[in-house]
């Protein structure tokens, strides 16, 4: 009696295990027939779904920081984050026009290229702020125009995602200034125009009127020579607003942090 209970007990597992390979035999049949593949693709992008004539159809795409479920009769991939992307793609990666919502309320509509965001192309940022222009490796570059969440504009070159090279940037006081840019800060040469009527024209250095240019008051002052770090400092000539009936007054000399040293008749 006790060597029949072994005979049977050893039985079973053979048993289970050939189940097993049937059932998964069963289910490559079934998927090859329903079209259902698991494919690596030709930018290491993994597949699992329904492919038809070697393309993707309507599946999983397992990428390195992450995944999507791919559905090419409405070309959307919805990854598992929460970002949503409609358009065209290469190798199941946004390639061509279309258009991303971040599940963080960013949204971007454009070109892509392999992913990123290239060519031509328009981004409303979670923050209020947007961004319409030229784009190259998911970066602002190129001319476009950005407006800020505080009502500002700037309609210029970007390089890196920061302003460089010309552009008009318009305050929401609407002061502005037209000039050089570097790395974000006026540098180089540039206009700028109070909403009062003052203005000054000349070079910048970090933002601050640095080198030669002439400041213009609103009430008819000005002065032409040198500035640093914001003020007139240096040799330069101050002109007074002109008074009926009597001579016009200037001076020329030196400066420092705003103020006359010498001043020379």
């Amino acid at each position: 009696m006790r060597r029949r209970r072994r005979r049977r007990t050893a039985v079973v597992p053979v048993v289970l295990m050939v189940s097993v390979i049937f059932a998964l035999a069963l289910l490559s049949v079934v998927s090859v027939l329903f079209g259902m593949r698991h494919s690596t693709l030709a930018n290491g992008v993994q597949f699992v779904g329904k492919v038809e004539g070697g393309v993707p159809v309507k599946g999983t795409a397992y990428f390195e920081s992450g995944s999507a479920e791919y559905d090419q009769a409405t070309s959307t991939l919805r990854y598992h984050n929460g970002d949503v992307y409609v358009g065209e793609v290469k190798d199941l990666v946004p390639h061509g026009q279309g258009k991303m919502v971040y599940a963080s309320g960013t949204e971007y509509e454009g070109a892509f290229v392999k992913g990123k965001f290239e060519g031509q192309g328009s981004c409303r940022y979670a923050s209020g702020e947007e961004y319409v222009g030229e784009w190259k490796g998911g970066l602002r570059q190129g001319q476009g125009t950005f407006v800020y969440q505080n009502g500002d504009v700037y309609q210029g070159y970007f390089v890196d995602n920061m302003k460089n090279g010309s552009g008009t940037y318009t305050y929401a006081s609407g002061d502005v200034y037209t000039g050089s840019f570097t790395d974000d800060m006026k540098n180089g040469s540039g206009t700028f125009a109070w909403k009062n009527g003052d203005s000054y024209s000349g070079t910048y250095v970090n933002d601050l009127r640095d080198g030669s240019g002439t400041m213009k008051w609103a009430c008819g002052d000005s002065y032409t020579g040198a500035f640093s770090k914001g003020q007139m400092h240096g040799t330069g000539t101050y002109t007074w607003a002109a008074v009926e009936g009597e001579a016009p007054r200037s001076f020329t000399g030196t400066f420092e942090n705003g103020q006359p040293v010498v001043i020379s008749q």
